[in-house]
């Protein structure tokens, strides 16, 4: 329990068993099915079978939702939208994954959305963000531009290799080659 003021008093509740089992799970999941793309024959076209697929498994809980919280003009709208977007990213990533090496295209995948969400929150709904979450953004856009810069599908980006560990070293070494 931390205490500010004599008033207020924050407390910060752990992540639950469950909560922590069901993020892994989910990561697990994800990265399984951005690698079956990646090693598949045909990338563009694995990627619209999952989404075939997904759309047809989350169809009956769509339709449960959609029969006790109908959705009104405007929301509509917003599902236009949200399809038209995932098509679009699916269509990316299978292109991406066509050209690009499963190191470079997945981190660069991963991090142009929550690049972009804060973005548009801001221009578009008039959010405010704090300096922290403007730091991580940051951080984030760098990210990816320097994996993207330095990442390469010709073999011709950094490379960083393994050397082994020296005898009563604590660390690895690692050595870092740049073109």
């Amino acid at each position: 329990m931390f205490t500010g003021t004599s008033h207020r008093v924050c407390y910060i509740c752990p992540m639950t068993a469950l909560s922590l089992a069901l993020v892994l799970l989910s990561s697990l999941c994800h990265v399984t099915w951005n690698l079956l793309l990646k090693r598949s024959g045909n990338q563009e076209v694995f990627a619209w079978a999952l989404l075939i697929a997904g759309s047809v498994m989350l169809a009956p809980l769509g339709a449960v939702l959609f029969w006790f919280n109908p959705i009104g003009m405007p929301g509509w709208w917003f599902v236009a939208a949200t399809m038209a977007l995932h098509v679009l990213y699916f269509f990316l990533l299978g292109r991406a994954y066509s050209r690009g090496d499963l190191s470079l295209v997945y981190p660069v995948a991963r991090g142009i959305g929550p690049m972009f969400v804060p973005i548009m929150a801001v221009l578009i709904l008039g959010e405010n963000v704090a300096l922290a979450a403007a730091v991580g953004i940051v951080l984030i856009i760098a990210g990816i531009f320097i994996v993207s810069w330095c990442g390469s599908t010709d073999g011709e980006g950094v490379t960083v290799k393994y050397r082994g560990q020296r005898r009563g070293d604590a660390s690895p070494r690692w050595v870092c080659h740049l073109p």
